[in-house]
C-alpha cells in the first residue's frame, strides 16, 4: 500500500502523513486552494457575527422578568466582537410571529446585560426569543440567535385554593405536565451519506423521524425493494435519528415500512438510486478522520481515471487540500488527524476534474477540555433573605488560574414545564446549532456528558 508523506495542510498546520489505499494524493494545485482562498476571503471581508443569550430560566410565567447576559462574537474564531455596538432582542409570539417585546442593548466588547419584563397579558405558548445585530440582517434571520421559550399563565388568586392567602398565592406557577411527542403529522426522511445513492456502492443512510412540532420520534422500520424483498432494518431512539448500511442495486427502487408511536404504520419512499456518481464516507477512527472516496462510472462508459480533489475546512478556516487520480473500481482512503482541525463542524467536499462539487460530508470536531470551575459559599447554611457570597475559582486544563468572562443563573423556583424549549448552551450554539440548518432538538445533550452514544448521535445528526 503506497503512502504519501506530504500533502498540503493549510492555516499554518504542519504537513500531514496520509495513508492512501490503491491510489495516491499529491499536494493540491490552484483548484481546491482557490476554493479555500475564497472561503477565507468571505470571512475576512464580510466579518460575520454570532450572538447568544444566557437566560436565568428555561421557562417563565406571564408577568415575570427575564434576566439575561448577551454575547456577540465573530463567527469564525469566536472571539468577543468589537464591530457591532448594538444588539436587538425580540420576544416573538407563536403563530402570528408578532414582536410583543423588543429591547435595544448597548454592547461593550461584545457583552451586554438586560432584563425583559414580560407583559402579564401574554397567553400561554412557546414564544421565540431572538437576538441580532444590524450587521446580521445582511444575511437574513438564519444568522440570528433564536431560542424557544415557554411562557405560561400564572394561577389566578381565586384558583389558588379556598382558605389560602391571596397575597401569598398570587401569580403562583401553574402546575403542568410536559406533553409527549405525538405521531400526528409525523415526518420520516432518509439521507444517504455524502448526498446520493449510487448503484452498487455500499453507503450509510441516515434516518430522521419527527412529529409536527419538530420533536424526535422513536420509530422502527424495514427497508424493502420494489420486489418486496427486505434489505435493511432500523430503529431510532427518542431524538428520532439513526442510520443503517445499504447497498442499492442497479434499477431497484426502495421504500421503508415505518412503525410510528402508537402502532400505526406508514410507507415512505427512499430517494431514487443513481446509476453513477460519487460517494464520500467519513469516520472517526481513534484520533483521526478516515475519509473514503468512491466513484461509479455511468453504464457503458469506458473506464478511465478521473481527477479527484478533496478539501476540508471549519468555518472557512482552511485545514486540508489534496488531489489525485481516481482509478476505476478503486477507493481512496485518507487518514486526517483531528488535531489539525479547530473545534466545530468540519466540511469535507469532493470535487471532480472540472472542479464541480460531487459530494459533501459534515463531521464534528470535539472541543478540548474546558475551564475548571469551582464555587465555594462563604457559609455552610443561610437564613431567609440572607446575602449569599460565592467564591469562584477558574483554572485552565493544566490547572493554572486563568481569566474568564462568565455568567451564572440563580433561581429558587422550579416546576414550570419546559415543553418546546431547548438545552442550547454557549458552547453548543457556537460549535453546532449556529453551523447547521434547521432545528436541533436538545443540543446540550451532545455536550453534557460526552460518550460513545453522544458521539454516534451527533454523527447521525450531521
Amino acid at each position: 500500500m503506497p503512502v504519501i508523506t506530504r500533502v498540503r495542510c493549510l492555516s499554518g498546520a504542519a504537513l500531514l502523513g496520509l495513508g492512501v489505499l490503491n491510489a495516491g494524493f499529491r499536494p493540491a494545485d490552484s483548484g481546491p486552494l482557490q476554493l479555500l482562498e475564497k472561503l477565507d476571503a468571505f470571512y475576512r471581508q464580510t466579518f460575520p457575527e454570532k450572538s447568544y443569550l444566557h437566560l436565568d430560566q428555561a421557562a417563565y410565567t406571564s408577568g415575570e422578568t427575564v434576566w439575561l447576559k448577551a454575547y456577540v462574537v465573530d463567527a469564525r474564531l469566536h472571539q468577543p466582537d468589537t464591530l457591532s455596538k448594538v444588539l436587538y432582542v425580540d420576544v416573538v409570539a407563536p403563530g402570528t410571529r408578532r414582536v410583543v417585546l423588543r429591547r435595544t442593548l448597548a454592547l461593550r466588547q461584545g457583552l451586554a446585560h438586560a432584563d425583559l419584563a414580560l407583559p402579564d397579558t401574554l397567553a400561554s405558548g412557546i414564544y421565540t426569543l431572538r437576538a441580532y445585530t444590524s450587521w446580521m440582517r445582511n444575511t437574513g434571520e438564519q444568522a440570528f440567535f433564536s431560542r424557544r421559550v415557554p411562557v405560561w399563565q400564572a394561577v389566578p388568586p381565586a384558583a389558588a385554593g379556598s382558605g389560602s392567602d391571596p397575597g401569598r398565592n398570587a401569580g403562583r406557577r401553574a402546575p403542568a405536565r410536559e406533553a409527549a411527542p405525538t405521531a400526528a403529522g409525523a415526518d420520516v426522511q432518509f439521507f444517504p451519506e455524502g448526498g446520493a445513492y449510487v448503484a452498487g456502492l455500499e453507503t450509510v443512510v441516515g434516518v430522521k423521524a419527527a412529529d409536527a412540532s419538530g420533536l424526535g420520534l422513536a420509530v422502527r422500520g424495514t427497508v424493502l425493494d420494489d420486489q418486496n424483498q427486505e434489505v435493511a432494518q432500523f430503529q431510532t431512539p427518542a431524538l428520532g435519528m439513526s442510520a443503517f448500511p445499504l447497498t442499492p442495486a442497479p434499477g431497484r427502487r426502495y421504500r421503508a415500512r415505518v412503525t410510528l408511536p402508537g402502532g400505526t404504520t406508514r410507507e415512505v419512499a427512499l430517494p431514487a438510486v443513481q446509476a453513477s456518481g460519487w460517494l464520500l464516507n467519513v469516520r472517526e477512527v481513534g484520533p483521526n478522520f478516515l475519509v473514503m472516496v468512491r466513484r461509479q462510472a455511468a453504464p457503458g462508459t469506458p473506464p478511465a481515471p478521473e481527477p479527484l480533489q478533496l478539501v476540508a475546512h471549519v468555518r472557512g478556516v482552511p485545514v486540508y487540500a489534496g488531489q489525485g487520480q481516481m482509478e476505476p473500481g478503486k477507493t481512496f482512503s485518507a487518514t486526517v488527524p483531528r488535531s489539525k482541525f479547530p473545534a466545530g463542524v468540519a466540511h469535507f467536499t469532493v470535487f471532480d476534474g472540472q472542479q464541480v462539487a460531487q459530494a459533501e460530508r459534515l463531521a464534528f470536531v470535539a472541543p478540548p477540555p474546558g475551564l475548571r470551575l469551582s464555587l465555594r459559599p462563604d457559609k455552610a447554611s443561610y437564613g431567609p433573605r440572607q446575602l449569599v457570597t460565592l467564591n469562584l475559582e477558574v483554572r485552565d486544563e493544566a490547572g493554572q488560574p486563568t481569566a474568564a468572562n462568565l455568567s451564572v443563573a440563580v433561581t429558587s423556583q422550579a416546576g414550570l414545564p419546559t415543553t418546546g424549549t431547548d438545552s442550547n448552551t454557549l458552547l453548543s450554539h457556537l460549535l453546532l446549532t449556529s453551523e447547521v440548518k434547521g432545528y436541533v432538538q436538545d443540543p446540550g445533550y451532545y455536550f453534557r456528558a460526552p460518550s460513545y452514544e453522544t458521539t454516534r448521535a451527533l454523527d447521525h445528526l450531521l
